[in-house]
C-alpha cells in the first residue's frame, strides 16, 4: 500500500483516551506523509530428509507486516515550546501502546465522507527522530520516521 491519505487515525483505547485523528490540517495533533505497507510475508516451517532431495514445506503462517512512513508534529515552537513538546509526547505515547488500530481513510469527491481504505492492528512503533524544519519563519514541525509492526493483513478495508 502506498498512499497519501485524506485522514489517518490512531486509536488510544488502552490509554482510555479519544482517538488521535489527522487530516493534515494545521490544527490537528499530528500530520503524516506517505504511509507504506510491506505486503504479506510468510513464515515457513520446512523439513529435510536423507530420503528426498531438497526440503518439504510443513506449514506456513502469515508473518507480521510493517507500516512505514513519516509522522510529524506542527506547532509554533518558538512562541509556544510547551505546546509542541506536549503534542510530541501525545503522539509518542499513542505509538507506544501495546496494541492499537492505525486506520488510513480517503474522503469522497465532496470531501465530507471518509471511506476506510485499510485499518491495521498494530504493536508499539519503532521511532527515529527526524529533523526539525521551519515553515514561514515561525511554525516548525518535528518529523518522526516510524516503522509500525502490524497484523499481516488489514482488519478492515481491502488488501
Amino acid at each position: 500500500m502506498t498512499a497519501v491519505a485524506s485522514r489517518v487515525t490512531i486509536t488510544r483505547t488502552l490509554l482510555s483516551l479519544a482517538d488521535l485523528t489527522s487530516t493534515n490540517a494545521s490544527t490537528d495533533p499530528f500530520g503524516y506523509g506517505q504511509i507504506t505497507g510491506s505486503g504479506v510475508q510468510w513464515q515457513r516451517v520446512t523439513v529435510t530428509s536423507p530420503w528426498i532431495h531438497g526440503r518439504r514445506l510443513r506449514s506456513a503462517t502469515k508473518g507480521p507486516g510493517t507500516l512505514s512512513g513519516e509522522l510529524y508534529v506542527i506547532s509554533d515552537r518558538s512562541a509556544h515550546p510547551s505546546t509542541h513538546d506536549t503534542a510530541l509526547s501525545v503522539l509518542l505515547t499513542a505509538l507506544g501502546q501495546l496494541t492499537y488500530t492505525f486506520t488510513v481513510s480517503f474522503a469522497d469527491a465532496g470531501g465530507n465522507t471518509y471511506k476506510v481504505d485499510r485499518a491495521y492492528v498494530c504493536e508499539p512503533a519503532d521511532i527515529s527522530p527526524g529533523e526539525s524544519h521551519m515553515i514561514a519563519d515561525t511554525n516548525r514541525w518535528t518529523t518522526l520516521s516510524v516503522s509500525i509492526p502490524c497484523s499481516p493483513l488489514p482488519s478492515a478495508g481491502s488488501w
